[in-house]
């Protein structure tokens, strides 16, 4: 399964900080610095490529547009950090053209270390000036712990959130790779080097990514047939879409509908 654009992180320009109990998440990616505490129990995770079960006192971390999806096995108490990229720009600065060799942080000891710190950020939601030092604390206590490889070039956030955001309100309509670099005013071979370079997969995969989700979506509330579904997501035709079902999910749209409802 292709990663998804978490659009609803995009418009806040706060931290946010969170508790769950027993969560999960799908692959995607944001722009927002995620950093995810398993305060209790274990869980599942995968970032960047990477995976881990991670148990109680442990963390990860997932930088600028690093896909990243978890999940818990048995149980789980978890909090997370989203931290808006304008609000960490010395660790941006630091970590420029990097990415950590791995994104996880099993020595409890840096736990116990961040937590307090969280639990500080949590309670002085109104005083931004004690946010921020608290907030650089953290990050300062995450680089001495993490160690990076270099890459060949740093993620233009601006432009990835531009491209992302254009296929979100786009999809429906017949976007092509080409329609999407005319739609933002770039050549396509500039595009399609940096989407797949920094992404993972082609523009052209990800459009398509796109249009099965929200297919999805409408088939799961059952409120119109396959072939409305298919058209209402943006596929040229009934037959593009059943073969982009089928290479994803590996089966016909009735059969997954069929699993999805036993």
């Amino acid at each position: 399964m292709q990663p998804y654009f978490n659009r609803k992180w995009e418009h806040t320009n706060r931290l946010i900080c969170c508790q769950y109990r027993d969560d999960y998440c799908n692959l995607q990616f944001h722009a927002q610095i995620e950093i995810y505490f398993v305060d209790k129990g274990e869980m599942e995770f995968s970032v960047g490529g990477h995976h881990a079960f991670l148990q109680e006192k442990q963390l990860s971390v997932a930088l600028s547009y690093v896909p990243h999806a978890y999940k818990t096995p048995t149980h789980s108490h978890s909090s997370a950090l989203f931290i808006p990229p304008h609000l960490c720009e010395k660790f941006l600065s630091l970590t420029k053209e990097k990415r950590p060799i791995s994104p996880f942080i099993t020595d409890q000891t840096v736990y116990e270390r961040i937590r307090p710190f969280y639990t500080a950020l949590t309670e002085s939601e109104d005083r931004s000036l004690l946010q921020q030092g608290y907030l650089y604390v953290i990050l300062g206590i995450l680089y001495e712990n993490l160690s990076f490889e270099k890459l060949s070039q740093s993620v233009n956030t601006d432009l990835a959130t531009q491209i992302l955001t254009y296929i979100e309100e786009h999809h429906k309509e017949e976007l092509t790779p080409s329609a999407l670099a005319a739609g933002l005013g770039y050549s396509h071979s500039y595009l399609a080097r940096f989407f797949r370079a920094h992404l993972g997969v082609t523009l052209g995969q990800y459009i398509t990514a796109v249009k099965l989700k929200h297919a999805l979506s409408m088939i799961a509330e059952e409120k119109i047939n396959v072939t409305e579904c298919a058209l209402e997501s943006g596929f040229s035709s009934v037959n593009s879409f059943y073969r982009a079902f089928s290479k994803e999910f590996g089966c016909s749209p009735s059969t997954y509908i069929k699993k999805i409802h036993q």
